[in-house]
């Protein structure tokens, strides 16, 4: 566990082998949780969640070894869903659907 100056947490989770391991979750300055997702051997693996500086939530997915893979969400800081996009061995392979900052739909993404 680690800790600003002023006492607030700041980041707190497990090593096993001098390596990050297990769920990890990190805190701003302010307190608000920043993110929180899922280690293995060092590196992210599984459900990771941010969030905004504003409290909204910011993204959500799944790593897999270090790397996005499959579906990830994504919210602007107002709140509103912004993006779904699909992500395979770190890069992203398709937006499925995407909003814009009132929450409305935007138009499918046209095939380049």
């Amino acid at each position: 566990m680690a800790w600003y100056p002023d006492g607030r947490r700041k980041i707190e989770g497990a090593y096993h082998d001098g390596l990050a391991d297990g769920i990890w979750s990190f805190w701003s300055p302010d307190g608000r949780k920043r993110e929180t997702g899922r280690f293995r051997l060092g590196r992210e693996d599984g459900a990771w969640t941010r969030w905004h500086a504003t409290g909204a939530l910011g993204e959500a997915g799944t790593y897999r070894d270090g790397q996005r893979d499959g579906s990830w969400t994504f919210w602007s800081p107002n709140g509103e869903k912004a993006r779904e996009s699909d992500y395979q061995d770190g890069s992203q392979v398709r937006v499925r659907r995407r909003w814009n900052v009132r929450g409305d739909p935007c138009p499918a993404p046209s095939a380049a």
